[in-house]
């Protein structure tokens, strides 16, 4: 059973995997219910201000209403494997969660959606989704896995460990409002309370301070415009504190410096380094931003000056006509030129250690991680997993039938099939999975953190699903491509990464010889 659910009338609607049942008030007896054809796992129910029931379905979203069926379908790439979720809203308004990623909000007259509106915030676009729920307040609630997304009518915002869940990943179907307006979330480490959800919207402004600032060899303060003498090779240092700021919030700073430029770039680190100023007027500028929350910092600022050196005073300029003059356009010219042949060394040194980098960690065809990062990724994922006691487990992706691939349409079109199938599996797992080229056309999938020991494994799933209907194409030819999955949990202390490693070999060796294009776990004892 998926979904237990009580309508106005008291009936009590049963969501199963392989359709619905009912049990009329008063009785004990379970009808099962006919429904429209072949539409899969019936996930969640709801019920509209008019009566009718609405239910999440792999097959579309289904509606029971004046003793009659109707499967609501939706014209959209990102409705195509189905909804989990569904919630009612009032005036023909509904909120629906997708079997992959994203939530729509869609209006409904008479037996077709006349208006389809995707959540576009990337909270919410970009995440699994496992429930969608609205308040007392008439705010919407969406579960994740990377923690608990609500609109309040106007902005999204996203609320993790950070605020007070117990766990980012959220459990489907796992959302009450009590009586007094608190709500109650399921997640993968237990249950959170949230007593009074109205503190979780806040609008003030985040408190962003300079705390230390200096030019060469002396401090600046923010409230006073400073000239100081220009001195060669005197840098300008800076710290910043964002006075809210927590370890696990994700708080970037806004920054840019004018008079050396007028463009802003962002940054997480509080420390600032600008080396080598030439004379002149400056504003240093910077805004905290918190993107989960919707807030930012007023605008911070500093002025200087840096005064030109003796040498380029009008006085001197005055006593040494003509030839001083010209010896100090040379001593200028000199310097600036040396400063800016500084300047791109470093950049080019900068782009060489950059291009090395990911030569030495990407894999050239798929521009994953190679063979030796995402080993080294899984062994640190290994120590993290030990220390706090979290779950962990890995997957071994295999093409099926590759080599025929090859033979038949030459190395090209496999480049190309291995290439795709990298683009669109990364666009599926979590930011916090890592994904790389394990050997020819294997692929290792580290999940991290808290990946539950469920067999079967839905977010899994929905991928092996997703990578069969994922239309491959090279030249004027269409390709079939499916794909085999072996799942290894990390299980004893003693586990390391060969042993992880072969188990899941294991369990992927077993989906080849079960038939392909399924996904086999390895035993955890």
């Amino acid at each position: 059973m998926r979904r237990l659910y009580a309508d106005s009338m008291d009936r009590l609607w049963i969501c199963t995997n392989t359709g619905v049942y009912v049990v009329q008030p008063g009785t004990t007896r379970v009808q099962q219910m006919t429904l429209p054809g072949s539409v899969g796992e019936i996930t969640d129910a709801a019920e509209d201000r008019q009566g009718a029931i609405w239910m999440a379905s792999q097959g579309g979203l289904l509606r029971w209403s004046g003793g009659r069926w109707i499967v609501l379908k939706v014209d959209s790439e990102h409705a195509h494997s189905g909804f989990a979720s569904v919630t009612a809203v009032g005036g023909g308004w509904l909120w629906a969660g997708t079997t992959s990623q994203g939530v729509m909000r869609l209006h409904v007259e008479g037996d077709r959606a006349d208006r389809v509106e995707w959540v576009t915030e990337p909270m919410v676009s970009r995440a699994s989704i496992y429930f969608t729920a609205k308040d007392t307040r008439g705010w919407i609630w969406v579960g994740t896995d990377a923690g608990v997304a609500v609109f309040d009518g106007s902005l999204w915002r996203r609320f993790s460990r950070s605020d007070g869940l117990i766990w980012n990943d959220t459990d489907q179907n796992s959302f009450f409002v009590d009586g007094d307006g608190s709500v109650w979330i399921g997640t993968s480490g237990g249950l959170a309370h949230v007593v009074r959800p109205e503190r979780l919207i806040q609008s003030a402004p985040l408190d962003l301070r300079i705390t230390h600032a200096t030019l060469g060899g002396n401090v600046l303060d923010a409230q006073t415009p400073h000239q100081l003498p220009w001195e060669p090779n005197a840098a300008l240092n800076l710290h910043l504190a964002d006075l809210e700021h927590s370890e696990t919030r994700q708080t970037v700073f806004r920054v840019r410096l004018r008079g050396l430029s007028d463009e802003w770039f962002e940054t997480a680190d509080p420390k600032l380094h600008y080396p080598g100023l030439a004379p002149g007027e400056y504003r240093f500028e910077a805004v905290s931003v918190d993107s989960d929350h919707q807030r930012s910092s007023q605008l911070m600022h500093l002025s200087f000056e840096l005064l030109p050196p003796w040498w380029g005073t009008l006085w001197f300029r005055l006593v040494v006509v003509g030839v001083a003059c010209a010896l100090l356009a040379a001593a200028w010219n000199y310097r600036m030129h040396n400063l800016s042949v500084h300047k791109r060394e470093l950049e080019r040194q900068l782009r060489e250690r950059q291009v090395l980098l990911e030569r030495a960690t990407r894999d050239a065809l798929t521009g994953l991680w190679n063979r030796t990062a995402i080993l080294e990724i899984l062994g640190r994922e290994i120590d993290s997993a030990r220390q706090f006691s979290t779950p962990l487990a890995i997957v071994l992706i295999d093409v099926d039938h590759f080599k025929r691939i090859n033979d038949t349409y030459g190395h090209l079109c496999g480049d190309a099939v291995l290439r795709t199938l990298s683009t669109q599996v990364s666009a599926r797992v979590r930011v916090t999975d890592s994904l790389g080229r394990f050997g020819g056309e294997e692929f290792l999938l580290v999940v991290v953190p808290g990946a539950p020991q469920q067999r079967p494994f839905l977010p899994l799933e929905r991928l092996r699903r997703a990578i069969s209907e994922i239309p491959f194409s090279y030249d004027d030819l269409t390709i079939n491509v499916t794909a085999s999955f072996g799942m290894a949990w990390l299980a004893h202390a003693s586990d390391t990464a060969e042993k992880l490693l072969g188990r899941a070999d294991t369990a992927l060796y077993s989906a080849k010889y079960a038939g392909r294009n399924r996904i086999e776990y390895a035993e955890v004892g």
